[in-house]
């Protein structure tokens, strides 16, 4: 019999070394995390041969050895790999099924907390794991998180560095505003933000001379250790530690007579608020010898993806339009892959944002009005570049010996002999050119003043050294939050100082210095936002009373340098936008997921994919094929089916638990995606063992009670039966066909379709499997149910996909009978291909007696086809106009019925059923509805799974 005297060895020892911790820690308000146990891989080996030894002996009791159990817990916490944290737990402790409870972690870490002040897990993602939870939150860092978690803290280093005194939980936004666009399971990890924000301040050695380090120095030198191990880790964790470093030098301004000047100079912050740099640049290109056009550059909206995580999805689910450009509508995604270009057609008012989005957010509507707009009329100057580019002048200064172009909205009424008018490309504005000569005289100023134009030279202040970015030649350029802006200054006549301003702050004194000999300044370095440095020159011999001297300025846009963005380069000529924005594996697998990609028309990118298993073993690297651009999403589904179907492929997909999927257009740019399965709670796992299908339940819930588990047969999906299995967390083989598999707790629910094709003497009919829906065929809201269900179930096994379509499609189809008949039915049945125009002409007769109801359909909807997607209130107009409907509710659940079934209750709750049967009443109205649908998805408006359309509504 087995001698528990070893464990009681190892609880005592681990309970005297956490006792000694937490009293080191008494009054830092730092927690203590079980994988601060400061055992070695040897000992922690002992552990895990001592508890399994332990279970081979007897059941366990939750209060017998609960710390080391704690222990092995966070050490399978610690090697978690994003998918099954109970496969890695179960790995070395295979008797766990058997001898233990998941709830038994919940006990075992709540104790921790009670005795020596543990942390607490936290967040949406804390409450709906309710055990696994607290070993990956007691791990610390887990080595699936370490790469991510370091390229975030490299991504907000500078933020860091300015953030001396922030609070845990502020540092762990920071964090979290720095992996906007990391995977899914690592951003339910930030959502405890504490923790993050403890774990940062270790890692940066913050805090440790207050109040001793927040993490146990031997653990941190394993965490840094094992960051090191991946050398691209371990370089962004010590630039951060550089940058972080580094920023606690101070640098001023040159010194001044007043020095309480330039101290308040030094801390000064910026007047503005904070800018996200994302102020859309005009450009004029000529057309011709004396014709511009206008380009509008809409810079990267990575900041403002930054924001938070719901502005990130918005950002890559939402498209957007130009105002000047006809209303074309751009992809979603598209600001992410800035700086893109846009001709302008038409001059945009500038009362409305330059950029709007599809659909509405309060936060980037704000956003868009105060920094997307152009600067106010009714001039606005262009100076001519070296490079024949017009770059605005937002000073409306101009200069001798300089060309420019001035855009305004009624003729420009100069008559000097350098002002030419110009021809423009684009509507609604004016042009003339200005060839400024070396010497201006007086009136020339003056009548040049009267037209709105200023001539500047007083004095003249530029950027000494390198030229910043987006430098327009007269004040404004960015500059980088780790740069010391240095200007020179010189001025035509002697100056006996200057005076200068930074930020509406106090005045700086300067030597002045003799007629163009310049001087020369260094700004500290500014945090991020608008500043505006001022120079006011003091002539000699000039009054402190005199005639007012004209200030030279220069507009400094500082922002932190933008790190690359991860997984893409050059998109110069590639832009990729996906619908969901941020895909699972089995969305873009199953071919749920849109995906779009633009990019020059006589160009092939290659797609390929690689999926790779829990322990990182590698299932499949292959290429998808070359595709020709531009890709839609029904041509990007039909290349992936034939990828998919392969069936060995197949069985390689569900074993997979991540991927990376990439598209390659060699200089136009490349596109990589990450790729995770979602867990939930309460879910299936399936795996193939010797040619068999296995399937287990797991329940992180948290309930005391067993989850219901029922099945559909796919011979016939209308019945369900309740399934007594005694034990769900041990895997059970799936017999026969298959089947669906749904498992529900509370409000949590997993469903799961296996499919078994038969093994032997196989034939069409026996691959496809036609339902029988003699459970359901009389009840349109059950039909739909079930349709639902199956529509939303995860698929494994051989010719799953097919099989599942085909089951939602006969559903579906059965349910439209009862409105529009079958003869109806049979009409669509010959609809098999994309070509079958006569079949879409009898469907087209076939919807009323009267032909010109549909015609005047068809009509509309190629009307709509372009711009925005279609605005389905004309059909109510349509309707009413034949005489078919004047119920607008009534129509728009007609156009719900035929196109987006699966939302009905949710949309109409009480009224649900109602109208269905008012719609069984208007079978003309509804025929109507399912030919606009059908015409809808044949010419691909918004294609989405089954062959219905997507709409928006």
């Amino acid at each position: 019999m087995f001698q528990s005297g070893a464990l009681d060895g190892w609880q005592e020892r681990l309970e005297r070394h956490f006792a000694a911790l937490a009293a080191s820690r008494a009054g830092s308000g730092f927690p203590l995390f079980v994988l601060e146990h400061g055992l070695n891989e040897g000992d922690v080996k002992a552990i895990t041969h001592a508890l399994h030894q332990r279970l081979r002996n007897s059941l366990l009791r939750p209060t017998e050895h609960w710390l080391v159990w704690a222990v092995y817990a966070a050490e399978s916490g610690y090697g978690y790999d994003g998918q099954e944290y109970w496969l890695s737990f179960e790995e070395h402790m295979p008797l766990w099924n058997d001898r233990g409870k998941p709830g038994y972690l919940q006990i075992f870490f709540s104790r921790f907390h009670k005795k020596y002040n543990g942390v607490v897990p936290t967040g949406p993602w804390a409450k709906n794991f309710c055990n696994i939870c607290w070993p990956i939150t007691h791990a610390i860092l887990p080595k699936y998180f370490q790469r991510q978690f370091a390229k975030a803290m490299f991504d907000v280093r500078h933020d860091l560095a300015r953030a001396s005194n922030a609070s845990p939980v502020e540092i762990g936004q920071l964090i979290a505003k720095g992996a906007w666009d990391a995977s899914k399971r690592f951003h339910q990890f930030l959502e405890q933000e504490e923790l993050v924000g403890r774990i940062a301040l270790a890692m940066l050695g913050r805090q440790a001379a207050q109040h001793g380090s927040p993490l146990n120095p031997v653990t941190l030198a394993r965490l840094v250790s094992d960051l090191n191990k991946t050398r691209e880790a371990g370089e962004w964790l010590k630039e951060a530690k550089r940058v972080v470093g580094d920023r606690s030098r101070g640098l001023y301004l040159p010194r001044s007579s007043d020095e309480n000047a330039t101290g308040a100079t030094s801390a000064r912050t910026p007047s503005t608020s904070t800018s996200l740099g994302i102020r859309p640049a005009l450009l004029l290109r000529r057309s011709a010898a004396n014709r511009w056009s206008v380009v509008l550059e809409v810079p990267n909206f990575e900041d403002v993806a930054r924001l938070g995580p719901d502005l990130s999805r918005f950002l890559k689910s939402t498209r957007c339009t130009i105002a000047g450009t006809g209303g074309a509508m751009l992809p979603p995604g598209w600001t992410l892959y800035g700086p893109q270009q846009r001709a302008l057609t038409s001059w945009p008012g500038s009362e409305a944002p330059l950029l709007s989005f599809e659909e509405h957010n309060d936060i980037l509507d704000n956003v868009l009005r105060g920094e997307v707009r152009l600067s106010p009329g009714p001039i606005w100057v262009f100076r001519v570049g070296s490079d024949g580019i017009a770059r605005e002048v937002l000073s409306r200064g101009v200069r001798t010996g300089q060309t420019y172009v001035v855009l305004h909205r009624a003729p420009l009424k100069a008559t000097l002999a350098y002002c030419t008018e110009a021809g423009m490309d684009c509507s609604g504005i004016f042009a003339t050119e200005i060839l400024m000569p070396d010497a201006v005289q007086p009136q020339d100023v003056a009548e040049l003043y009267r037209a709105g134009v200023q001539v500047s030279k007083s004095v003249r202040v530029w950027p000494a050294g390198g030229c910043p970015p987006n430098w327009d030649g007269e004040g404004h350029g960015d500059w980088l939050s780790t740069e010391e802006p240095c200007f020179g200054i010189s001025h035509d006549h002697p100056v006996e100082e200057y005076l200068l301003n930074l930020d509406d702050g106090s005045d700086i004194r300067l030597p002045g210095a003799p007629a163009n000999q310049p001087v020369f300044i260094r700004l500290p370095q500014l945090p991020p936002g608008r500043h505006t440095l001022a120079v006011r020159p003091r002539r000699v011999g000039l009054s402190p009373h005199g005639a007012r001297e004209l200030e030279g300025w220069i507009d400094l846009n500082v922002r932190d340098p933008k790190p690359r963005k991860v997984g893409t380069s050059g998109h110069a000529g590639l832009v990729v936008s996906i619908d969901p924005p941020n895909p699972s594996l089995a969305e873009l697998w199953d071919g749920t997921a849109r995906l779009n990609v633009l990019g020059p028309e006589d160009r092939e990118v290659q797609c390929s994919i690689t999926l790779s298993s829990a322990t990182g073993a590698t299932l499949i690297n292959e290429e998808i094929g070359r595709i020709a651009l531009p890709i839609g999403p029904q041509q990007w589904s039909q290349r992936l089916r034939k990828f998919t179907d392969e069936p060995s492929r197949a069985q390689k997909y569900f074993e997979a638990t991540r991927g990376r999927f990439t598209i390659k257009g060699e200089e136009l740019g490349e596109f990589v995606l990450r790729l995770e399965r979602d867990a939930t709670p309460l879910r299936w796992v399936c795996q193939f063992v010797g040619g068999s299908t296995q399937i287990r339940l797991f329940d992180d819930t948290g309930s005391e009670s067993s989850a219901k588990i029922e099945f559909s047969p796919i011979e016939t999906p209308g019945r369900i039966q309740e399934l007594a299995i005694a034990n769900p967390v041990v895997s059970f083989t799936v017999t026969g066909a298959g089947g669906l598999y749904i498992a529900t707790q509370g409000k949590q629910q997993d469903i799961l379709f296996v499919s078994n094709p038969p093994r032997s003497g196989i034939g069409i009919s026996q691959l496809l499997i036609e339902p029988n829906l003699v459970d359901a065929a009389a009840d349109v809201p059950r039909l739909l149910y079930l349709a639902d269900l199956w529509r939303r179930a995860r698929v494994a096994g051989r010719l799953a996909e097919h099989r599942r379509s085909r089951i939602v499609e006969r559903l579906i189809r059965q349910s439209l009978v009862h409105f529009c008949g079958m003869p109806w039915i049979n009409i669509e049945d010959r609809l098999g291909s994309m070509d079958d125009t006569q079949s879409l002409e009898q469907l087209k007769s076939a919807v009323d007696m009267r032909p010109n109801f549909a015609a005047a359909l068809q009509a509309e909807l190629r009307r709509t086809t372009t711009g925005n997607r279609p605005s389905l209130k004309w059909f109510s107009d349509v309707c009413e106009r034949y005489g078919v409907c004047e119920d607008d509710e009534a129509c728009a659940f007609a156009l719900h019925l035929v196109s987006a079934p699966f939302e009905l209750g949710t949309l109409y709750g009480d009224r649900f059923l109602s109208l269905l049967e008012e719609a069984k009443r208007r079978p003309v109205l509804v025929r109507g509805a399912r030919f606009l649908a059908i015409s809808a998805a044949r010419a691909d408006l918004a294609n989405s799974t089954f062959g219905l359309p997507g709409w928006r509504w």
